[in-house]
């Protein structure tokens, strides 16, 4: 069922139909959510304007438990080369990557969950400082403020990975 619903979503891509491909790949995650063929779909549907989810999808198909994608590293690189910003300069030069000549300018997550997908990726080339210390800035910025939404949840989220990841170090 699996690899159905990947086929499917396939399809839909081949005929650009995006979101009905995204349909059927988060399906297939929802059946087995550690195999990494349909992280690395969402990845390749996923637009270049949605930067830090792009690059997130290509992390959790390389780390996949049971079936990670092979070609999900070269994967990440590619998406690397793409997005001009001071995070994604640090990533490229880890994994000697240079950025392609027509990358898309992108800023700093502007919502939780790209703070999430950011906290993911940099767990990846193992570039914590950086995001921490601009995760805690934001995290105190929105404490702050009156409108605790989901971004809140998602800040908190992502903190928790971050000590996850820091105390396994340890």
């Amino acid at each position: 069922l699996y690899n159905i619903h990947i086929r499917l979503g396939d399809l839909y891509r081949y005929c650009d139909s995006r979101e009905n491909a995204k349909h059927y790949y988060k399906r297939a995650l929802h059946l087995d959510p550690k195999c990494g063929s349909a992280y690395n779909q969402l990845s390749l549907c996923t637009p270049l304007t949605k930067a830090y989810q792009c690059v997130y999808y290509s992390v959790r198909a390389l780390y996949s438990t049971d079936e990670p994608v092979k070609g999900a590293e070269t994967n990440i690189k590619l998406s690397i080369s793409r997005f001009d910003s001071p995070l994604f300069e640090r990533f490229r030069q880890q994994s000697n990557v240079s950025m392609a000549n027509n990358a898309i300018t992108i800023s700093y997550p502007s919502n939780g969950q790209e703070w999430f997908y950011l906290v993911v990726i940099s767990i990846h080339f193992n570039e914590f400082n950086l995001t921490l210390d601009l995760l805690l800035d934001q995290l105190l910025k929105t404490i702050d403020c009156d409108d605790k939404t989901i971004q809140f949840d998602y800040l908190l989220m992502s903190l928790d990975v971050c000590f996850d990841w820091i105390l396994k170090g340890l």
